[in-house]
């Protein structure tokens, strides 16, 4: 998803119930696909019943200062 929408993967953790990635925006499309194709790519793969929950929440994140603090609590 990375390519076809053109974004970049900043950094991401995975917790036991959820994950946290830190994005950009698309330059194609918007988040909302970027996020759909993403999960039913994985779910395909996965190959088990339900994994992702129907909806993702996000957080525009508005400078430099908030950009490191996210980067810090996910690596």
């Amino acid at each position: 998803m990375r390519c076809r929408f053109a974004l970049c993967v900043y950094g991401y953790v995975v917790m036991p119930e959820h994950v946290h990635l830190l994005l950009s925006e698309p330059q194609r499309g918007v988040l909302a696909d970027a996020m759909h194709y993403l999960k039913l790519s994985f779910a395909k793969r996965l190959r088990a019943g339900v994994f992702w929950q129907k909806r993702y929440y996000d957080r525009n994140v508005r400078d430099e200062r908030e950009f490191v603090e996210k980067l810090r609590y996910i690596h």
